[in-house]
């Protein structure tokens, strides 16, 4: 694994394989690992850059708020140590929140996996600050039950032994960070003029609870009506997992491979 320096922030990330440059983002309480298995076919014909975001894996965070425009930042960091010019970013959820504060400060085409362009309601937001007080006591708790609710149920059985994986691995994450990521989710930008004005793809699961399709609809609907939903039937929010060949065919697609 490889280190670059951002700030205070030492942030870790391994790149292989030679060709585009394609760009792998994680989730919330996930971290780069998650991507391993599922990028073996593209790294003969592509570079594989995946990155540690802030609070996640390897990369340690001091502070109250982590935000989505400093994850941004230690991502361009990291393509300007490597000399990446205009890659493409694959970004689930969280990922694709940090996908879309990029784009602003650097050229990318950004695929949205399981994600979203608009701010947290206010019910969302009394939820995240709930979340901030409960991993405080009963983290293990709040993993336990947060993870699983991110697969859809039909598909749970076939994904127990990843879920456990996913539940061990987010309770490993210390709490000051967890809180700091999760504010900082809170505390994002809307980012409708993003979605206008670049080259964005939309991955959706069709029962994603955290991105529901009636709230994605409803969006795309009001603010791009030419905009182009790229659909994952019997999904919820971990299509990786859940239905990594069809999500495998919708990233080559969007590669143009």
């Amino acid at each position: 694994m490889k280190i670059v320096n951002h700030l205070n922030t030492t942030v870790h990330y391994t790149i292989s394989g030679e060709g585009e440059p394609l760009v792998f983002l994680h989730g919330f309480l996930e971290d780069s690992t998650m991507w391993n298995e599922f990028v073996k076919p593209l790294v003969n014909t592509n570079q594989i850059i995946l990155i540690d975001l802030p609070c996640h894996g390897n990369t340690r965070f001091e502070g109250r708020i982590c935000s989505m425009t400093f994850m941004a930042e230690t991502v361009k960091t990291v393509l300007e140590e490597e000399g990446i010019k205009n890659p493409t970013i694959f970004g689930h959820s969280m990922g694709g929140y940090v996908g879309l504060e990029l784009a602003k400060i650097t050229d990318i085409k950004l695929v949205m996996i399981h994600s979203n362009f608009w701010a947290d309601s206010e019910q969302q937001k009394s939820d995240r600050d709930r979340v901030v007080d409960l991993v405080q006591d009963r983290k293990p708790f709040f993993c336990k039950v947060a993870i699983p609710n991110l697969f859809y149920p039909n598909n749970r059985k076939a994904c127990e032994g990843i879920i456990n994986d996913l539940i061990n691995q987010a309770i490993e994450i210390p709490t000051s960070e967890i809180s700091a990521a999760t504010l900082g989710l809170k505390t994002r930008f809307v980012n409708y003029e993003v979605v206008k004005h670049q080259n964005v793809t939309i991955i959706q699961g069709e029962f994603d609870t955290i991105m529901t399709l009636d709230e994605m609809n409803t969006q795309i609907e009001t603010h791009f009506p030419t905009q182009s939903i790229h659909l994952i039937k019997d999904c919820g929010h971990m299509s990786i997992w859940e239905k990594p060949n069809e999500l495998m065919r919708l990233i080559l697609e969007s590669t143009g491979d």
